[in-house]
């Protein structure tokens, strides 16, 4: 498994003020920076401790338009896997595609 991090950007206005890019593409290298060099440890986890995934939200709102307007908040999720799914779902997909040959 390798080192993980989830990046998006909530959009709250349509079309998306440009002005808005620059300060919460900055704001995301700095997070994702601090992140990377300070990884966390996770004892149930399966990368050898490490943690696996971090997701990063960043809303994109007028206060990035002001230095230290906008608080970076820290928070933990529920602990949640989908891998089995996937290959299920997967081997479903490939065993209907083979049934369907067959017809």
């Amino acid at each position: 498994m390798i080192r993980s991090i989830a990046l998006s950007y909530g959009v709250f206005t349509h079309p998306n003020p440009p002005e808005f890019e620059e300060p919460a593409h900055d704001l995301s290298i700095r997070i994702i920076d601090k992140l990377w060099n300070n990884w966390g440890q996770d004892p149930a986890s399966p990368r050898n401790g490490e943690t696996e995934l971090y997701n990063v939200n960043i809303p994109l709102v007028q206060e990035l338009l002001v230095p230290g307007a906008v608080e970076v908040v820290w928070t933990r999720i529920w602990r949640n896997q989908y891998g089995s799914v996937r290959i299920r779902a997967l081997s479903l997909c490939l065993n209907y595609s083979l049934l369907r040959l067959t017809f």
